[in-house]
């Protein structure tokens, strides 16, 4: 009977979690932003149009699951922006379950709370409901491959090719996640053996391969899911670069590696061999190019807010909303993030209960880390680690049940003080140096007017 309380309130709460989530995102579903999209909303708009009433895809400059799920959209519900953020909607809080899931099973209850609750009311990813923005099919599917991963060790072994398709599903959306397919599949095989691996391996390749053959009948060359990517990592890693994308840099290597450029893939190409030969020839800029992204990486979000409200995409906002709603966007990252590093310092990442599960959303936070470290950072790069974030600090809720039979050793617990403290300070500073260096921008956006600026990106 007591099981049955519980398990009801359980259920309740959970309800109430994933209420509150789409609640909240509901608002950017029946108040839409007053612009028309622009810069990569109005890629994917386009790319979804040209699908829709000419039936093929073109070059690959952008992985293509967005812009067919954009389709999809519009040859039902019709060119309606409203359907397709009612569906981003139902697809964040489809994120809030799926980190409730992670942080009940590797932590518990009040953490699995907690966790929902962080992502359920985190500004930019409400924000991103009304945005055409691939963000918002990422996030889900990469949150799910998550989830499934997790539960691989309770689950039939089938699940393990089900979480192989969802990764290669969220790489069709954002090809940043391929090289993480196979340190799943190693961290996989470590709890479940080769089998589990292989299975998740091949489900990866089944999905992702189609989409590599169609390119190589496109191009004539091999492209394994966008052309994008040699663009990014020279923009990364060139003589000019500043750790995040500018557009006169852009502008002056369009004018230099691009200009005899024979189509897109081309440019791919000349990306990644012009930036192999900066990494090569400059070691040392390239690794301090490298801590700069790091920080635009792991940055408050407040390029991507003043960047997109001065396009006026949001309308004039009256200051009295404006200003706290814009603190509460800048703000919620340096906090989760803190709250996520003192729960791993104080929790690990192997709670009782779930040994070393933990380990794969470190994994995931150290690779994201290195794929931004070989491209360049931009604050919103980091959303899709948010669920983790929001796992970890979420730890900080749960009491522990069972005491702990051996206290742990005085140099661990001090190492772990001195991590955190060390950690606290560097972001602390990234935080202080980023909001000094885009205080004029702020406040031009936030002022009189500023919904009109049109900043540059």
């Amino acid at each position: 009977m007591g099981n049955d309380v519980h398990e009801r309130n359980a259920g309740m709460t959970l309800i109430l979690l994933l209420s509150l989530a789409f609640t909240l995102r509901l608002v950017f579903v029946i108040f839409p932003a007053d612009g028309i999209p622009f810069s990569d909303m109005k890629d994917y708009h386009d790319q979804a149009c040209t699908l829709l009433t000419k039936g093929i895809y073109g070059p690959a400059l952008r992985p293509p699951l967005y812009p067919l799920f954009l389709m999809s959209v519009y040859r039902i519900a019709g060119k309606e922006y409203i359907f397709v953020r009612l569906i981003q909607a139902l697809m964040g809080v489809g994120v809030c379950f799926f980190t409730y899931a992670i942080a009940l099973r590797l932590y518990g209850p009040r953490a699995g709370i907690a966790a929902g609750l962080i992502v359920a009311c985190y500004p930019s990813l409400i924000l991103y409901t009304c945005l055409l923005m691939s963000e918002n099919l990422f996030i889900f599917l990469l949150a799910a491959s998550l989830w499934l991963l997790l539960g691989t060790a309770q689950n039939r072994t089938s699940s393990c090719f089900t979480a192989g398709v969802l990764l290669g599903l969220a790489c069709l959306t954002r090809s940043v996640l391929v090289g993480f397919i196979p340190l799943a599949a190693l961290w996989l095989m470590g709890r479940r053996g080769r089998i589990a691996a292989l299975l998740c391996m091949l489900g990866a390749v089944c999905t992702i391969t189609p989409w590599t053959v169609r390119n190589g009948h496109f191009y004539r060359r091999f492209v394994l899911i966008d052309s994008y990517g040699g663009y990014n990592f020279l923009i990364g890693n060139n003589p000019e670069a500043t750790g995040r994308q500018d557009r006169e840099v852009v502008a002056r290597l369009t004018e230099t590696c691009w200009k005899t450029w024979k189509d897109d893939a081309h440019r791919a190409a000349v990306g990644y061999r012009e930036g192999f030969r900066f990494i090569v020839t400059h070691p040392a800029r390239f690794l301090h190019l490298g801590i700069t992204k790091m920080g635009y990486l792991y940055g408050p979000e407040i390029r991507e807010l003043s960047w997109g409200y001065s396009r006026n995409f949001f309308g004039e906002v009256p200051q009295p909303l404006l200003i706290p709603a814009a603190a509460a966007v800048i703000a919620a990252f340096p906090l989760i993030a803190v709250l996520a590093i003192f729960g791993l310092c104080l929790r690990g990442v192997a709670p009782p209960g779930w040994r070393g599960g933990g380990a794969l959303l470190v994994l995931a936070v150290f690779y994201f880390s290195a794929a931004h470290f070989l491209t360049f950072g931009e604050s919103r790069f980091h959303l899709p680690l948010v669920p983790v974030f929001a796992v970890f600090a979420g730890s900080l809720a749960q009491r522990d049940e069972k005491p702990v039979k051996e206290p742990p050793r005085a140099v661990w617990a001090a190492a772990r003080i001195i991590i955190f403290a060390a950690l606290l300070v560097l972001l602390s500073l990234n935080w202080a140096v980023r909001l000094g260096g885009d205080w004029v921008r702020l406040g031009r956006v936030l002022g009189p007017g500023g919904n009109t600026a049109s900043l540059d990106y």
